[in-house]
């Protein structure tokens, strides 16, 4: 899909965005495969700002919890893993 014509589409509306499955009716039943494009093509900047804030909060969290894991092969137990 062409990136023009997406933020073409996206332009119409930026901000609130023109509903659930826009990229399909617009595009003539094709799907834009790119989760950010489609987030902004259908919620706006309203959903797709707290989209990306919700992502970036779980790959921290993620990246986190990972470092405190324990290392040398032994598997934590559930009691520790609650402390974390």
């Amino acid at each position: 899909m062409a990136i023009p014509t997406t933020w073409a589409i996206f332009k119409e509306s930026p901000f609130v965005g023109l509903g659930f499955w826009a990229d399909r009716l617009y595009l003539q039943g094709q799907n834009v495969h790119n989760t950010l494009i489609d987030a902004l093509i259908q919620s706006g900047l309203l959903g797709t700002i707290p989209f990306v804030l919700a992502l970036l909060i779980a790959w921290v969290a993620t990246c986190r919890l990972g470092q405190k894991a324990p290392c040398c092969g032994r598997e934590p137990s559930l009691a520790k893993l609650s402390q974390l």
